[in-house]
């Protein structure tokens, strides 16, 4: 995609560190007009809220803290922690094997604990293979017609494993999602309902949830790659794996949440579960990185067809940086907003 120049008007940004806005123009010379990037940076006691976006190719800052933007795939957090406090209740344990929470029989025979839909050991697939020809018809909105009874109907008969249960790390938005299904199964109540339930309510995250069409004055309009409005994805079946939408102000108080609490839920779902290579580790939800820093941090991103998200959580300094954007998951440099939250991360 072509580069530009911004018009930058640098008395606007009078409140910016200068390297901070060099990083970021430098950035988004590719991201289209439309583009809006909403920042916390987050310390145990306090936050600083940052926000910015593209128009008519300049870069202009504005105050979009409670802007709803979707999370995508750091829903998988928010999940590992519902699971974190389930096992906290005695609800369930990470070891439980995951047939006993069907009513039929599953269609692999290998035994998948619950542990490993967490932290993407079961060998499951990325995606359904029965979802390939509903992604590609509805392509704006893959996940739209992938309802629980649809999850359910592949899990009993046409299930297929990547790989033998705990061989090895594979990235699973269905084992996510699977394991979203499972907890909603155990308290008799929705993915939504859990989530308001354990998180949202608790953490007083008034704009945090799976349903974004309740505060249509708030959304952020998603992007393609060429800038066109696209839609929020849905995910009914597998809403556990990407579905949650929130705010920087939400988002800030769920990473103070791992900066000041010590609960035994919060200790299970940090503690690393498997070491994936030199640079990163596996706990429940949260990749852990070992070279952001010179110490460990705990990560996850997210994207979907008209965003991309990035956390990233350092419990040791008690600092933490969110970012949300409506960059495209498609956007060939949509990882960009990943190492802009490692470099406000350092610049902190």
């Amino acid at each position: 995609l072509p580069t530009r120049d911004f018009h930058i008007n640098q008395d606007l940004f009078w409140d910016w560190e200068q390297n901070t806005l060099d990083s970021f123009k430098q950035a988004m010379t590719t991201f289209p007009n439309g583009t809006e990037i909403s920042i916390a940076l987050v310390e145990d006691s306090s936050t600083v809220f940052r926000g910015l976006q593209i128009l008519s190719d300049s870069l202009k800052p504005t105050n979009n803290q409670n802007h709803i933007f979707q999370i995508g795939s750091i829903s998988k957090v928010f999940t590992s922690l519902m699971l974190a406090k389930m096992v906290e209740e005695g609800q369930l344990t990470l070891d439980d094997p995951i047939q006993q929470f069907f009513e039929k029989p599953l269609h692999v025979e290998d035994t998948i604990f619950i542990q490993q839909l967490a932290n993407h050991h079961s060998g499951m697939k990325r995606i359904p293979g029965s979802m390939i020809w509903q992604a590609f018809w509805n392509s704006s909105n893959p996940y739209k017609n992938f309802s629980s009874e649809y999850l359910e109907d592949y899990l009993y008969h046409t299930m297929k494993l990547d790989h033998e249960p705990g061989e090895k790390y594979t990235y699973s938005n269905l084992g996510a999602g699977t394991l979203g299904h499972i907890l909603g199964k155990i308290k008799g109540a929705s993915y939504e309902e859990l989530l308001q339930e354990y998180i949202a309510k608790p953490l007083d995250m008034t704009h945090t949830s799976t349903d974004h069409k309740q505060w249509p004055e708030l959304l952020v309009e998603g992007k393609n790659a060429k800038g066109k409005t696209v839609p929020y994805w849905e995910l009914p079946g597998l809403a556990g794996a990407g579905a949650i939408a929130s705010t920087t102000e939400d988002m800030s108080r769920f990473a103070q949440y791992y900066l000041r609490d010590s609960s035994m839920a919060v200790n299970l779902q940090l503690k690393e579960t498997r070491k994936i290579n030199e640079n990163m580790s596996i706990a429940l939800g949260w990749h852990i990185l070992h070279q952001v820093t010179d110490h460990p941090v705990f990560w996850h991103n997210g994207g979907t067809g008209g965003f991309r998200s990035s956390m990233v959580v350092d419990t040791m300094e008690q600092r933490a940086v969110v970012l949300l954007s409506n960059v495209s998951a498609g956007h060939p440099k949509a990882g960009k907003i990943d190492a802009l939250s490692f470099f406000l991360l350092n610049e902190m």
